[in-house]
């Protein structure tokens, strides 16, 4: 029992540091750097047409999102 206690005191420990560390950085305004957009250009997967894309998950165009195919959930639309 005694063993287990001390499992638990040092993990009680570790966490109440973390929490410590989290209120200071929200006092003093820290914030953890934002992650690297990677910017390239790609080829829309509706209009084929090369675009800057913010990353893997940004594959479809600004104008094509705009249509109203892509706004109402139809984007499988045939392209012409």
């Amino acid at each position: 029992m005694k063993i287990y206690g001390l499992i638990c005191y040092g993990k009680v420990k570790k966490m109440l540091k973390e929490k410590a560390e989290y209120a200071e950085m929200w006092k003093t305004g820290y914030k953890k750097p934002k992650p690297k957009l990677n910017i390239k250009e790609r080829d829309c997967m509706m209009c084929y047409q090369p675009f800057q894309s913010e990353g893997i998950h940004n594959r479809i165009c600004i104008s094509c999102k705009s249509t109203g195919y892509w706004q109402t959930g139809n984007d499988y639309e045939e392209v012409k």
